[in-house]
């Protein structure tokens, strides 16, 4: 069973913005931006509480079904990132993404705008010295996708005891990966279901992000992932190779984000039998503050030529 368990990494790493555009993306004083936001760096950021910078990744939030948000267009909840006593998330715009730039907030409903079969650059042009990314245009398939974060059903808990948050992996699977946050890493430790028949967990936690997140770091993980699905025995061998790729900036409709790239290579097979492999690939765009902005999921080999990439999944955060 292909779970495609990288893709949600997305999940732990995305704050929506609320009320950002072109014309409160600059600033000199806190005064310019608006509610819920700070001037830093001459860009007004959001002022975030979560858990940046407490031990462990500590769940910072009200039990799940409590509210944390407000609604917003299409019936989507927005996180609230500008409570009066939130905490200064201190974005430097160094190229690179510190642990404490990153705000996880449990339970939380992230907005995005979902496409399939889109045609995306994933070179990049070169700007006064900078790389810039493109993921601005429409598409036709383009659609409003909450992305949810929740903790961990009580059925699930033993079986993942430092589980720091559950989140959709696969949509029309109904699978839901487990993941693991701390001060240095976040972890995916395994995917459960709709019940306690729904259950794999990995031989090793795959390391799918490090901090601080800069570029030409690497690093891969092989792991087994064994487990039940239903009247199912899994046994799948996957391989996780994950290379931060660069720094530069990245367009979407209503904003341009400076950003690191992060891509991720995963094989899966059946374990003992290689000849059925299946590779697919991520790429994640991460800005301070903001977390995963951008998300590019594309089947089989890449090529040599990415500036033409069919994405089988694109993935960018809406904004009110």
């Amino acid at each position: 069973m292909r779970f495609r368990t990288c893709e949600v990494a997305v999940c732990l790493l995305c704050l929506t913005v609320i009320g950002c555009d072109e014309s409160s993306s600059s600033c000199t004083r806190p005064s310019d931006c608006p509610t819920g936001h700070t001037c830093s760096d001459g860009r007004c950021l959001p002022v975030l509480k979560g858990d940046a910078g407490r031990p462990e990744g500590g769940l910072d939030g009200p039990p799940p079904g409590d509210s944390v948000s407000d609604t917003g267009p299409d019936g989507v909840i927005w996180p609230d990132t500008g409570t009066p006593d939130g905490e200064w998330c201190p974005a430097n715009n160094n190229g690179k993404i510190e642990r404490e730039e990153i705000i996880v907030k449990v339970p939380a409903s992230l907005a995005f705008i979902y496409g399939e079969e889109v045609e995306v650059d994933l070179a990049g042009t070169t700007s006064s010295g900078k790389t810039v990314w493109d993921l601005s245009a429409s598409h036709a398939s383009d659609k409003p996708e909450p992305m949810k974060l929740d903790t961990i059903p009580s059925w699930a808990a033993s079986d993942f005891p430092n589980a720091t948050y559950v989140s959709l992996l696969n949509k029309e699977l109904g699978t839901y990966g487990v993941f693991h946050v701390t001060q240095t890493k976040m972890e995916l430790l395994g995917a459960i279901g709709a019940d306690q028949y729904e259950v794999i967990e990995y031989s090793t936690p795959v390391e799918l992000l490090r901090f601080p997140i800069q570029p030409t770091d690497s690093y891969t993980t092989d792991t087994l992932g064994t487990g039940q699905w239903g009247v199912a025995l899994i046994s799948n061998y996957e391989t996780y190779s994950v290379e931060v790729v660069g720094a530069g900036e990245l367009k979407l409709p209503k904003l341009t984000l400076p950003v690191v790239m992060v891509h991720t290579e995963v094989e899966q097979y059946l374990y003992g039998n290689p000849f059925l492999k299946s590779t697919y690939h991520i790429f994640l765009f991460i800005a301070e503050c903001y977390g995963t902005v951008a998300r590019v999921v594309v089947d089989g080999s890449l090529g040599s030529d990415l500036s033409k990439v069919t994405a089988a999944e694109r993935w960018r955060i809406a904004s009110p």
